[in-house]
């Protein structure tokens, strides 16, 4: 880890510290999942708490994040207050140094290939999808979870719009989120099982916020965002 990490605790963060050498010694594996488990750890007990201890220094161009998730931005403030969420983003900014991207799926393509070693957000069922095709990428959920909705429009003019409103209909059925199951979508009903099984469970152990916003809200949002992420 020291090789990548200017690391503020916890030992069993460390390239070698004594909680690592523990576990070698008792001749438990140190796998992948054990690693990402002791991130999470990290993730949760010393950058969600007060005073906030950031991975500082050397993951310059190793985190991402898309340029639009003004979505993620608000909920983040919503959670931790204007001052204190403003000051978290802002020392994420300055000591994480996170890539702005273009597009989701990309990103998430780019993580699952190493490009980059952590999103900072995304949207579950891309990172999903990317694992689902053999990439090895995975997610954890942290406090606040966002929560928005996509929106389904049929044209004004559509020459058949009652075939448009069944296909609109069809997508909310059993057959159609079993099928976009599949492919690592998270599903919106309760009678069809997210793909790995149980992901909107570890989602909503955490506090989930829905966003909703105006356009006008948006673009304030989304405003704010490039502000932080893309003034420095």
């Amino acid at each position: 880890w020291r090789r990548y990490f200017d690391v503020f605790m916890p030992n069993i963060l460390v390239y070698d510290g004594p909680g690592l050498h523990e576990r070698i010694d008792q001749g438990l594996p140190i796998s992948v999942d054990y690693l990402v488990e002791q991130l999470h750890l990290f993730l949760t007990q010393f950058v969600q708490t007060p005073p906030y201890h950031l991975v500082a220094a050397s993951l310059g161009g190793k985190v991402a994040i898309d340029g639009t998730d003004n979505e993620w931005l608000k909920a983040m403030i919503e959670h931790f207050g204007e001052g204190e969420g403003t000051e978290l983003v802002k020392r994420i900014v300055a000591i994480l140094r996170p890539v702005v991207t273009d597009g989701h799926l990309a990103m998430a393509r780019a993580t699952g290939a190493g490009e980059y070693w952590v999103s900072l957000n995304n949207y579950v069922n891309l990172s999903m999808n990317v694992k689902l095709a053999g990439a090895p990428i995975d997610v954890w959920p942290l406090d606040p979870v966002t929560l928005f909705f996509g929106q389904v429009g049929v044209n004004a003019r559509a020459p058949h719009p009652s075939a448009a409103r069944l296909a609109a209909n069809f997508m909310l059925s059993r057959e159609c989120q079993q099928f976009l199951a599949k492919y690592g979508r998270l599903p919106t009903r309760q009678d069809v099982q997210s793909n790995p099984p149980g992901i909107i469970a570890m989602l909503t152990q955490k506090q989930v916020i829905t966003v909703l916003m105006s356009p006008d809200e948006e673009r304030k949002w989304q405003r704010l965002f490039d502000q932080l992420f893309k003034g420095r």
